[in-house]
């Protein structure tokens, strides 16, 4: 596993959870500072590419062996791979397109509670009063933080079908998001991170490929994507944060407590951005991103209490 040391912390999946938001809010940043546009296949193959080759160094070097695993297993694990990090990414690459980057925010706040609702349906996990209310406290300052007014929205969606059509794109890519881990949730004890990773992203690759092939587009990043030539460094500490330490984070933080909790506190990226985004975007701080930033804290300290 990744993370031994956090076994026997308390509240180790929870603080997981929060480092995994932590580290995407980071990648976002840094990939929203290097491109406006670009091809999403290819995109995600690149990224998908390098993240399997840091899950690979780390399986080398931690001497992790491949665990035992059932037919049923494994085609879950590539199932949810095809799910999370194919299907879903690359209709939030189309929502971001359709919407804007404020309003996918605010699309994608359905995660949290989509996937608490899998998870009470699916697993039949407990859903005290207590998570109801730190996940609807997360929830409004997510919409709080992100929010504005029609008269300052940029024109992404100029157009109640462009945005009828963002909305449906993003939510399908957030059920697809919670479908890939609720799936998998049952045996991720035996399976480890790392692993779980590792094959979920080789499956995700293999049919990124096919998918390609049969859209004939070219999976070649370099040479479609100036932003890859230029600023490759950067690029890659964005996959290395967004596609490495942050997944590994989000898996192990599933793992090590309730999916319900675990993705409330993912969310917690979305006021993250936010604020990073303020200190090294330089856009506004506004009295409403700190009323949401507080709404948000709020509501995932509450996960933090026995």
């Amino acid at each position: 596993m990744p993370f031994p040391f956090f076994n026997d912390l308390p509240f180790a999946g929870e603080i997981l959870a929060v480092l995994s938001a932590l580290f995407f809010a980071i990648a976002v940043v840094i990939w929203r500072k290097l491109t406006e546009t670009g091809n999403a296949i290819s995109l995600n193959f690149f990224k998908n590419n390098l993240a399997l080759a840091l899950l690979s160094l780390t399986l080398i070097f931690s001497r992790q062996s491949l665990p035992t695993l059932s037919a049923s297993q494994l085609l879950l694990l590539c199932l949810s791979g095809i799910l999370g990090a194919m299907v879903g990414d690359l209709l939030f690459f189309h929502t971001l397109r359709q919407l804007g980057a404020s309003r996918t925010a605010i699309v994608t706040t359905a995660y949290a509670p989509m996937t608490a609702l899998l998870a009470i349906v699916v697993l039949r996990e407990p859903f005290t009063l207590t998570t109801l209310s730190g996940l609807s406290l997360v929830i409004t300052g997510i919409a709080v933080a992100i929010w504005e007014p029609t008269s300052r929205q940029p024109a992404f969606a100029h157009n109640e079908q462009a945005r009828l059509k963002g909305t449906l794109l993003g939510t399908t890519s957030v059920l697809a998001m919670g479908c890939s881990i609720i799936i998998i949730k049952p045996f991720l004890n035996q399976v480890g991170a790392t692993w779980a990773l590792e094959i979920r992203l080789a499956a995700a690759n293999i049919a990124l490929f096919i998918y390609a092939q049969v859209r004939s587009v070219s999976l070649n990043s370099a040479g479609e994507n100036s932003w890859l030539r230029k600023h490759w460094g950067l690029a890659a500490v964005s996959v290395i944060f967004g596609n490495f330490l942050a997944l590994l984070c989000w898996v192990e933080g599933m793992r090590l407590t309730s999916v319900s909790i675990a993705s409330a506190l993912n969310q917690l990226s979305t006021l993250f951005i936010c604020l990073l985004a303020t200190l090294f975007l330089r856009e506004r701080f506004t009295i409403r991103l700190a009323l949401g930033l507080l709404l948000g804290l709020c509501g995932a300290s509450l996960f933090f209490v026995t």
